[in-house]
């Protein structure tokens, strides 16, 4: 057994059907995929780093998926080799007039990689052959297909709705009753502290508040006019439902001179829960282009599935699979 970071460049990682993955071509493959995420991350370095450690897992499953498409678009000779060296001259046409060079200009830049270029257009190219040939979509999709997934997004929708408006009538409900003596914010917060619909934070606690602090003008007035121990009107935002309270008012400080050091603060708890989004509304064209999509990708998943079940292909972890 051996972890992936531990292995050496000529390590194999998986083969399918006898095609291996190499330590250092995973290595060279998932180096361009962080340098490209890094890229995007506009400085939320984090966040890349979380999004790369999902994608690099997901590579091996991609590289197994890719294999066995490919080997049986060869099987089954879904495209000569005449044919497919005329899609790769005119992929790389296409590529190289997009940039404003010629196509050996195009392969220059990739310098002792442009096999690998030129690899990865028969293998895309062949897939692409074999999904056409062999593999229909689940559902073939139509205007009626169409209408009848618009009218389950309205549905949907209308269902959502329904739930936030219940979960807002929950909020108004509880804040009556803290305002009736029955209930406390303290008591509520203790109850549902841990339940993963709310988010409340350790005895409630939000955060400390001037009002320069606040954008919304209208909430800094609430905030600012309310007593100690006063719930603010329920409020609500695009994203949750927020029940606010005023827990302590700490008064402005003034220096010796009399001028004010400290502007007057709120200390505010608040209990907090998500709403349920709502499915976004698409044109008719573009819910038929996504819709085609999806059907098209749960055929491919199926056909993979039997391709990795059927006996006839052999995928080997020399390592083992506890790869990470």
């Amino acid at each position: 057994m051996k972890k992936i970071d531990d292995m050496k460049p000529d390590d194999v990682i998986v083969a399918v059907n006898g095609y291996p993955l190499l330590k250092r071509d995973y290595d060279v493959w998932t180096g361009q995929l962080l340098a490209m995420i890094r890229k995007h991350a506009k400085g939320n370095l984090g966040e890349a780093e979380k999004y790369f450690e999902q994608a690099r897992v997901q590579f091996l499953d991609q590289f197994i998926r890719n294999r066995l498409l490919i080997d049986d678009a060869r099987t089954n000779n879904v495209m000569d080799n005449a044919a497919l060296v005329a899609k790769i001259k005119a992929v790389l046409e296409e590529r190289a007039t997009a940039n404003k060079i010629t196509a050996d200009e195009l392969l220059s830049k990739y310098g002792n990689a442009d096999r690998h270029l030129i690899y990865q257009i028969a293998e895309r190219e062949l897939v692409s052959e074999l999904v056409k040939q062999r593999i229909p979509p689940v559902t073939e999709v139509d205007m009626t297909f169409v209408s009848n997934a618009q009218a389950q997004v309205t549905l949907e929708n209308n269902i959502i709705g329904l739930t936030n408006s219940v979960r807002r009538q929950m909020f108004e409900n509880w804040r009556n009753e803290i305002a009736a003596g029955k209930l406390t914010f303290d008591a509520l917060v203790e109850k549902y502290g841990p339940d993963g619909r709310f988010e409340i934070n350790e005895s409630g606690e939000w955060e400390t508040v001037a009002r320069g602090d606040i954008d919304d003008e209208t909430i800094a007035e609430l905030v600012f006019a309310a007593a100690k121990g006063e719930i603010l009107p329920i409020q609500e935002d695009d994203d949750g439902i927020d029940m606010i309270m005023v827990s302590e008012i700490i008064p402005a400080r003034r220096d010796k001179e009399g001028k004010i050091a400290m502007s007057e603060q709120r200390i505010l708890k608040r209990i907090r829960m998500e709403k349920e989004p709502l499915f976004l509304r698409q044109s008719n064209d573009k819910m038929f282009s996504d819709l085609k999509i999806q059907m098209q990708l749960q055929a491919i998943d199926s056909y993979v599935e039997n391709l990795v079940t059927n006996g006839l292909n052999t995928i080997v972890y020399p390592h083992g699979r506890n790869l990470f």
